[in-house]
């Protein structure tokens, strides 16, 4: 899922990178099997990823045959306290909605610490 999530930065044409250090620190949610969909945080660029897909997110090897769905949230300009402030847009996330995927991704979540984009693997985080 890292991988997933630091191409979706470049397609998006965001820096992957973290100024300070060179590093991308990431949140992601644990697969929601129900809805076969998950959330990734993208705690330094204040973004939400949210990826789903018919097919099996928890098996990398099915990426290959299916395009995953990902929509991008900008925490400073997606965030509504509730729908009734954009009645009928699907652009928007609720504050509560938010703090949900939030808590998902940093507390039940795994924090990656991926290299910068010129290398390759990810590496676990704390």
């Amino acid at each position: 899922m890292g991988k997933v999530a630091q191409e979706q930065a470049v397609k998006e044409g965001l820096s992957a990178t973290n100024e300070l250090n060179g590093q991308q620190l990431i949140c992601i949610a644990p697969l929601w099997p129900a809805a076969n969909e998950t959330w990734v945080l993208w705690e330094i660029r204040r973004k939400l990823f949210y990826i789903a897909s018919d097919i099996d997110l928890a098996d990398p090897a099915a990426w290959k045959y299916q395009t995953l769905n990902i929509r991008t949230f900008d925490l400073d300009q997606q965030v509504v306290i509730s729908h009734e402030e954009a009645t009928g847009s699907n652009f928007y996330l609720t504050r509560h909605m938010v703090s949900r995927v939030l808590f998902n991704c940093i507390v039940l979540g795994q924090r990656i610490d991926l290299p910068s984009h010129s290398s390759t693997n990810a590496v676990a985080g704390p």
